[in-house]
């Protein structure tokens, strides 16, 4: 049987605007001379990847006062990976909301 590896990244952010700031690519990185400082987007950044394809990435922003299942059940193969997220969420007891 063959795997897959997908990776997660969760945040929190007090609302949609800054976390759009920091997802969404930036238009000038396609525009601008490529230079060793240079990054698609602030996200990218934070993971220290210059560039990402965007077919292989999925990311939203969700009501904090959900639970992991109804915030994320409309991703991608959610029934797979939400059990595991959960069980390695409840083992790290996080103090901030996903």
């Amino acid at each position: 049987m063959d795997k897959e590896i997908s990776h997660f990244w969760l945040g929190y952010f007090k609302n949609e605007e800054d976390f759009y700031s920091f997802v969404e690519e930036d238009e000038n990185y396609y525009i601008e001379e490529e230079t060793d400082d240079q990054y698609v987007s602030k996200f990218a950044e934070s993971q220290n990847i210059k560039w990402f394809d965007d077919d292989f990435i999925e990311y939203g922003f969700e009501d904090e006062s959900l639970g992991l299942y109804d915030k994320f059940a409309e991703y991608s193969y959610a029934d797979q990976w939400i059990p595991i997220l959960e069980r390695k969420l409840n083992e790290l007891s996080l103090d901030t909301p996903v």
